[in-house]
């Protein structure tokens, strides 16, 4: 269960009267493709630059970021439900921006870290400060070259952490040779590839 905070639920219950702005937030956590070294960039859905203190989804402090604005950011709908199936959320930049130029060509975003936060803006502030609604990582993020008087853009493809890693295989689990590396003495899967040749006769007359 998500707690709300007290501010995110007066700012709703009075935007009727005073007015809010929902605004999105996307943070990726990378390295350079030259040095390999950790950059982090940001971008939001404002119109300039902003630094703004977010709640951290892995610590769950404030930590103050900046977010690069005007760069015509746009998500995809966030799935949320209980299915146990990897699905895709898309962030889309504008082309021709300095700062998305730089995160496509300079920086090496596959499986790259990648956080997406929401709030409500009041004015220039926020009511209450940005909570994460996706914790994942980057599966593909291309460059569209437009034809002649069409538009281009930089799509990134996003799937979430904690379903992805249900499609991970660890053979190291089920492997003798993991098992010894770990120092267990455990000769559970010693003989396995071996077993996996017998063809046991279950329910049926053995020829």
């Amino acid at each position: 269960m998500r707690n709300i905070n007290p501010n995110f639920l007066a700012a709703l219950s009075q935007s009727r009267d005073s007015g809010i702005v929902p605004r999105q937030f996307l943070f990726i956590e990378t390295k350079e493709i030259s040095t390999g070294a950790i950059v982090r960039i940001g971008f939001w859905n404002g119109d300039e630059d902003i630094n703004i203190t977010v709640i951290s989804p892995t610590t769950g402090l404030e930590e103050a970021r900046q977010y690069y604005g005007a760069q015509n950011l746009k998500i995809s709908p966030i799935p949320r439900n209980s299915k146990l199936e990897i699905e895709e959320v898309t962030a889309t930049l504008n082309q021709i921006s300095v700062q998305a130029q730089t995160a496509v060509r300079g920086y090496d975003l596959r499986l790259s870290k990648a956080e997406i936060h929401e709030c409500l803006m009041n004015g220039r502030d926020p009511v209450s400060p940005p909570e994460c609604v996706f914790l994942g990582e980057i599966d593909a993020a291309p460059l569209n070259t437009p034809e002649v008087v069409s538009e281009g853009n930089i799509s990134i493809t996003m799937v979430s952490d904690a379903i992805s890693m249900l499609s991970i295989v660890n053979p190291l689990l089920s492997s003798n040779e993991g098992q010894k590396l770990r120092d267990i003495n455990d000769n559970w899967g010693k003989f396995a590839s071996t077993v996996a040749k017998w063809d046991v006769p279950w329910g049926r007359k053995q020829k």
